[in-house]
Order: structure tokens, then sequence, then C-alpha cells
């Protein structure tokens, strides 16, 4: 029988991992969007609570700890003169929202209750309705509903998808409260540095005496760059995330990096670990593996020859954490694998006090979400867990291995920042350490920072005490889980924030950077070589664009924004310096991403849709019809491949083609919302109105709130006459967004009694 056979019958076994995919689409009958698959990106993003609960270990040495925030906020900078980035800061302060949480009705009087906690309980830690609102639940059971009816045809279930899909949304809570806010700090003034013409994904950064050596996931590239814009090339790997040192001489040129292979989250083979040395071939340790995360080295065994610890992220069914037992060729290394489990996001090798023996210790995401401690004894290797999560949505992005008082101790620095589990802004999200005393582990939360995806230590005050910056990774209109208050208000959003420990475990917050959440990494260097210690950031730049997560759609050139740009920046803690407007990246550039991600996985049919939608904005319809089916050859049931492929073929006059696609989509799939918005589009512009209205009221009822649908729930209603219906329908979008032109032009020709023509 098999994990998931296990796993419904309530047995204990291997875990299998399920990283999460979005899909979405919005279409405007005037101003159509077009639909863009989303993806795990895997390094950062991590998997869903599917899965089965833990074989026992041995008495876990993990102590409840406070979950709240254990920090003072910092009083803001009031030495270094006012700046630009300041400025910016004091205009956006006014007009931000505050908003306060609000939770669900009690599940407690309901029948249900008891069946969907035992039963999402047999094999995850049980989500809470009350925890998160209607939006993140919406998504995320929809997603866990595809999964099993994908991946496990075979299995029934107790419950259906919406009877706990129903029960979620009618106990899920009506406002999540806004993300903290800290003072500001207007000593470190941001700029960009630049990297040649690719548009990059920078998502590991390592500091050097004279500059940092960086991994761009998108291009393949590891380079080295510094001050005087020297770019080195170092090594080529399909979808590197990570390199560590492989001597402690620490030299530029010798090292080994972790390939995640595909970009995309599925099984593959593709994965691997390659050593680079200077004067002789690139070797693969490992290769033939699931998506590799993370690598640390050290001798394990104590026989003079370096060993490696191996993280898989995998998926379902290639993930595991591995060891590989050097020898005096690296030729002759032995690859082991002491665990199945997928997921593994991190790992490394540590002695926990002087002298003391290595250890092991690596951190699961996906349903495990815990921190793993491997004893050694010669090669026989046991296992302890030294922390599990309180929530099955915590997603576990990282951790670092510190002596964060000061007393001799090694302790543990970790952070869990992932929104595509399921979307959320949550308040345990953030920095967390795991205090060691004597072997005995205590978590506890030193600052909220939802988003957060790394972070870097060094005393930056020098006072002895190591400091902490955190930066967070976030999607555009996240903001949108805190339910319908903050769809038309300001809310800020913290991008990189400073620990400063003043006393020993006293630690003050402040904001260094905000509402530019789209950083993968950070490091602390002095990049100037002037002596002060500055910030380095590495840029998710059009990640977003090519995950189109929260219906953010095409690629924004020309912004004033890192976000829009990605590569490489430096917070500056020069006196003095001005801050740097970034330029945004071309369409070209995003173009050319997505080919190398399509040409490097021949089976990635969501980003051949996403490829075909850079040609279906240029009007290449050709181009794009040939992407959509190749895509639909590779994934049948692809939705977004349908939808755009529908639009393409009414857009060249075959409506009655496109109309067939869509009904065949929404009658297999009766709950997808956008297929329901698209269908409509095409039958309004048949003038069929009455079969328009029905289809826009489901993707108005199965969807999340949007305007654009509610505007053209207006436009059908004014085509059939029915105006008084028309003109609450374009106020109801203009409620989601007063800005939204079409509804706005719409309902005053409406209100004037003017022929209602078609957009």
């Amino acid at each position: 029988m098999d994990d998931w056979s296990n796993c419904i019958m309530g047995r204990n076994s291997s875990p299998l991992c399920l990283c999460l995919r979005h899909d979405q689409s919005h279409v405007d009958l005037g101003r159509r969007r077009v639909h863009q698959c989303r993806w795990t990106l895997v390094v950062l993003l991590i998997g869903l609570f599917l899965g089965c609960r833990e074989t026992p270990v041995a008495a876990s040495s993990q102590k409840a700890g406070p979950i709240a925030p254990a920090v003072q906020e910092a009083k803001s900078s009031t030495n270094s003169p006012e700046t630009d980035t300041r400025v910016t800061r004091e205009k956006t302060k006014k007009n931000l929202k505050t908003l306060l949480f609000k939770p669900g009705k009690s599940s407690a009087d309901d029948p249900l209750t008891k069946t969907i906690q035992a039963e999402c309980g047999s094999c995850h830690a049980y989500p809470d309705p009350r925890e998160f609102t209607r939006t993140t639940w919406r998504k995320a059971n929809a997603y866990m509903d595809r999964v099993f009816k994908e991946f496990y045809p075979q299995y029934t279930r107790q419950l259906s998808a919406d009877v706990v899909d129903q029960y979620y949304q009618t106990y899920a809570a009506q406002q999540r409260p806004s993300p903290t806010l800290y003072p500001a700090d207007s000593s470190y003034h941001l700029k960009s540095i630049p990297l040649g013409p690719k548009a990059r994904i920078v998502v590991d950064l390592k500091g050097l005496k004279t500059g940092l050596r960086l991994v761009d996931m998108l291009s393949g590239d590891i380079i080295f760059t510094d001050a005087s814009g020297q770019i080195r090339p170092l090594a080529t790997g399909r979808h590197p995330v990570k390199t560590q040192w492989w001597s402690k001489a620490e030299r530029i040129e010798e090292f080994v990096f972790a390939d995640l292979g595909i970009f995309r989250a599925a099984d593959t083979k593709r994965g691997r670990v390659v050593l680079v040395r200077p004067g002789h071939p690139n070797h693969a340790l490992l290769e033939t593996a699931g998506r590799v995360t993370d690598v640390a080295i050290g001798d394990l065994d104590s026989d003079g020859f370096r060993d490696a610890v191996v993280g898989v992220f995998g998926w379902q069914e290639t993930g595991g954490l591995y060891i590989i037992w050097g020898a005096s060729r690296v030729e002759d290394y032995a690859v082991e694998k002491i665990s199945k489990n997928a997921g593994y996001m991190a790992v490394k090798i540590a002695r926990f006090r002087p002298n003391s023996p290595l250890k092991i210790v690596a951190q699961t995401a996906q349903h495990h979400e815990q921190i793993e401690l491997y004893s050694l004894q010669k090669r026989a290797v046991t296992r302890r867990i030294i922390f599990k999560a309180p929530s099955a949505l915590w997603g576990s992005l990282g951790m670092e291995m510190v002596d964060i008082d000061a007393d001799g101790d090694l302790d543990i620095l970790h952070w869990n920042g992932d929104t595509l589990d399921a979307p959320k802004l949550a308040d345990w999200q953030g920095v967390h350490i795991l205090k060691n005393t004597d072997q005995t582990f205590v978590s506890t939360q030193l600052a909220s920072l939802p988003g957060i995806h790394d972070l870097a230590v060094a005393d930056l005050d020098e006072n002895g005490l190591p400091d902490i910056v955190a930066v967070a990774n976030l999607p555009p209109r996240i903001t949108e889980t805190l339910g319908e208050a903050a769809l038309d208000q300001t809310i800020g959003l913290e991008s990189v924030i400073k620990l400063s420990q003043r006393t020993t475990d006293r630690f003050e917050v402040s904001s260094l950077l905000r509402d530019q959440t789209c950083f993968a990494s950070v490091e602390i260097i002095d990049w100037n070589q002037d002596g002060r210690l500055d910030i380095a950031l590495g840029g998710f730049g059009i990640g977003w664009s090519l995950l189109s997560h929260h219906g953010e759609v095409g690629l924004k050139s020309g912004q004033d924004n890192a976000c829009d740009q990605g590569g490489l920046f430096i917070l500056d803690s020069a006196v003095g310096k001005t801050r740097q407007t970034p330029k945004g990246l071309s369409p070209k550039r995003f173009q050319e991403a997505l080919n190398r991600i399509v040409e490097n996985d021949p089976d990635d049919a969501r980003n051949r849709v996403n490829l075909g939608n850079t040609y279906l904005e240029k009007k290449d319809y050709r181009m794009a019809t040939r992407l959509y089916k190749e895509a639909l050859e590779i994934e049948p049931d692809q939705k977004a491949a349908t939808l755009n492929l529908a639009l393409v073929l009414d857009r060249i006059g075959r409506s009655s083609e496109a109309s067939f696609r869509l009904k065949q989509l929404v009658q297999r799939w009766p709950r997808f919302a956008d297929g329901h918005a698209q269908l409509a589009t095409i039958l309004y512009r048949a003038r069929d109105f009455d079969a328009a209205l029905s289809h826009i009221d489901q993707a108005i009822v199965l969807g999340t709130p949007n305007p654009d649908h509610l505007t053209n729930r207006g436009h059908i209603l004014a085509a059939l006459e029915r105006l008084d219906e028309s003109i609450v329908s374009y106020e109801s979008a203009l409620k989601l967004d007063p800005t939204h032109q079409r509804a706005t032009q719409y309902l005053n020709k409406v209100r004037q009694g003017a022929t209602h023509k078609t957009p």
C-alpha cells in the first residue's frame, strides 16, 4: 500500500509533499486581462498542508515558547539628514489605514466541526477557519481539492470539497489586522547596482572581502561583482538557488551550488549539487535528484575529507535528505539518503559548542513545518525533532546558526514567510529563534514580518552583540487577504527591517524600507570599502510577473520601484548619499526569461502559457495559438491555456469555437470563476445577453470580490435595458475600486440615460 493509502487509513508513514500552484484570470469586457499561470518558485515557495503524520520520534526537546514578538520598537532615527526616502515615508504614512482583527463566529456547536478536525487532522495540523479570511481559504481549499482529484482519484473522503469549503467560508475571520509597521531609520539609502541586460531573480548572496557572489535563479548565472562594476562569471546552472564554500579558505571561485533543475513545481530528476573548482571541470556530487534547495559542507565522520549534506525539496515523490560521504577523489564520493521526506528548505552542519560533535540541522516545510536535529555516531544517524510549528500554514523558508546571546552556544534563527501555500498576511510570520540551553530548545518570535524571505546577521552598531536584517518578498494585491476593507485602503508593508540588539536578548526593531516587498536575499557587507557596513539586497524582480500571483498580470516597466527591476541593490550607510531611482525592466527581457524556462523544461505547460501571453500582447496570434496548444498537449486540463486560446479565437473571428471551448471548461470545472467570467465576455460580444448574465453572476458568486466582474455585469444589464440594476452593479464596482475608469464612465452614461453601446 502506498503512502497516500496509509495517510487515508490513518497510518503513519513517509509523507507526501505537495507544492501549490494558483491559476487566475481577469477579463474585462472592454479592458481584457490575459490569464497567467502561477507557480511555486520553489526555494522561495513551499507546499500546503497535505500529507501524513510523522512517525513518532524520541522525546522532542522543544518547549512551548511565546509566539508574540519579544521586542521593542526602535525610536525614529534623528541623527541623519532628511532624505528623499524619509520624505516619501512621511507622505505615505498619513494615508495608511489600520485594520483591526474581526474574528469569525465560533464553530464549536457545528456538528461538522469534529468530523473536519478528525479528517484534516489525520494528515496535518488542523487549520482553524477563524485564523484567516475567506479570500485565503477559498484559494487554499480550491488547491487542496485540485490536488486530491488530479493526483489521487482512486481515493474517496467523508466530506465533499464543497462542504469543506462552505465550512471554512462560514467561520472565516471577517478581517485580519494590519501588519506591524516599525519606526523609520533613515540612515540607509537605496541604490541599484547594474548587472547587465538580463532579467534576474537573485536568490542568494555571499559576502566576500571585496564584493559579492550572487546566484541568479532565472538565468542560471552565478557571478562575482563589486563596487567597481566588475561582473565576473563563475558558473552556470539550470536554476541554481544556493552556494556554499567548499573550503575554509572561502575562495571566490571554489564552491558548491544547489540546483533546482527546473523552474516549476514538479517531480523531476534534474536537480543536482555541483562542485566548482579552479582548474577542474565542474563535477556533480549529486545528480538525477529532485529539486535541490540547500547544501552544507563539513567533515561529519572526522576522516579528513569534506562531506556534504543536501536538502531536496522535491515535490511529491522526489524529496529527501542526503549525506554525500567524502573520499580522496570526488569521483569516489558515496551518497546516502537518510530521509525520504519531501519539503527540505535548509540544511546546516554545526557544532553547538566548541569541540562538541558536528550535528546536522534540517528545516522542512510542506505539511511537516519542523526543524530536525541529526546526531552521528561514526556513520550511524539518529534524528530528533526540536521544533514543530503551531500552524499548518506556517510557511518555513530558512534558518541560520548564530550565537545570538554570546553565551558560547549556537542558537537557531528561523523564519517563515511563505505566501503560496495559502495567500496570507500573518503576524506570526517573521524572525524566530530557537534558544539553545544544554541542547534544550525553546522557540520565541523576535519580530513580525509578513513575507519574510531571508535574513543576515552582523554587529551593525558595534556593541559586541549581533544584529539582524530581514527582508520580505510578497506578491501584489496580498493585502486583499486582510478582508474587504483593505481593498480601497492603503495598507503599509515592511520591506526591510533591522533588529538591533541593545543588550542581550533585547531587540529594537526599525524599518529601513517599506512598500517594496520583493527581496529574496540579503547580505551585510562593506560594499564601498569605507569601513561602514552596508546591506546588499537580492531582488525578486519579474518573479511575481512570472508567477502572476494574486492577479498580477503582465509586466509593469519603468516604475520607480525595485520590484519592477530585480537584480542587486545596496542600502548604503554612507552619509550624504542620495537615493537612486531603479529603472523598470523591459517586456523583451521578460520574454527572454520565459524562453529560457521553457527551453530548459519541455514539460512546462504553464510557462508556455505565460510565453504565449507575451505574443498575445504583441498581437502575434499565430505564435500565441501555437504555444497555448502546446501547453494543452502537455496538460489537457490547463485552464489558463484554454482561457487564453479562447481569447485569441474570439479576436480572430472564431467566436463559436471560443465559446465551445469555454463551455467545455466550465462544465469540467463548474466552480472555476474565471472560466465563467471569460465565457460571459464571449457571449456578451455575441449578443447572447441572458446567457452572459448567468455566467457573470456565477463568476461573482464563486470568485473573490472583483470590480471588473461587477463592471461587466453592469454592461450586460445595461444591454438588457435593466438600467437600475446596471447602476447598482457599477456602484458596487466603484466601492471596491473608486478609480475604476470604465465603471465610472458607464455609470455616468447610464445615469444620463444615454444609449448603451458595446464597450
